[in-house]
């Protein structure tokens, strides 16, 4: 997932304390070292990241939606 937001005085905002909650609450909190882990690694793919963390596989569009 790549999504750039501007704040209103034009500087750009990170998005990854988001993208971690969603993710936390998808996976549960006990999986929120793994998260940070593989975050830190250079995994940026929140897709590659869930299903890395995740017992249960899913396909990108089912991800997505």
């Amino acid at each position: 997932m790549k999504t750039i937001i501007f704040d209103i005085d034009g500087t750009l905002t990170d998005l990854w304390p988001i993208e971690r909650s969603v993710l936390i609450s998808m996976l549960g909190r006990q999986s929120s070292i793994q998260i940070n882990k593989l975050k830190s690694s250079g995994t940026s793919n929140l897709y590659a990241i869930f299903n890395k963390c995740s017992p249960e596989k899913i396909d990108k569009s089912t991800f997505t939606q």
